[in-house]
């Protein structure tokens, strides 16, 4: 729950055009530089593995999709950490 309060301070301060100051580092950061640094930290974590459906949905996967012989289907967990099983005949390809 803080680390929800600490992003909403941290877009409200970026929003408003300010630019913050760490004072153990002694150095100012403009709001574009900590946009971006909070972009790159955001989207590294997300997703690693894309799959895509036969229909053109695309899904991405927080877990490594396995395939499980004796039912033929696919299981990940995906981009909200919910266990998913496709089968295969859905899944046009996997990518990472």
């Amino acid at each position: 729950m803080r680390l929800k309060i600490l992003i909403w301070k941290l877009l409200y301060l970026i929003a408003s055009g300010c630019t913050l100051r760490f004072v153990k580092m002694n150095m100012r950061i403009s709001a574009g530089l900590l946009m971006a640094l909070l972009m790159a930290v955001v989207l590294s974590g997300c997703a690693r593995y894309k799959v895509v459906l036969n229909n053109g949905t695309v899904i991405h996967a927080r877990s490594r999709p396995q395939h499980d012989k004796a039912t033929d289907c696919w299981h990940f967990k995906d981009a909200q950490g919910k266990e998913v099983w496709i089968p295969s005949l859905r899944i046009r390809e996997i990518e990472r």
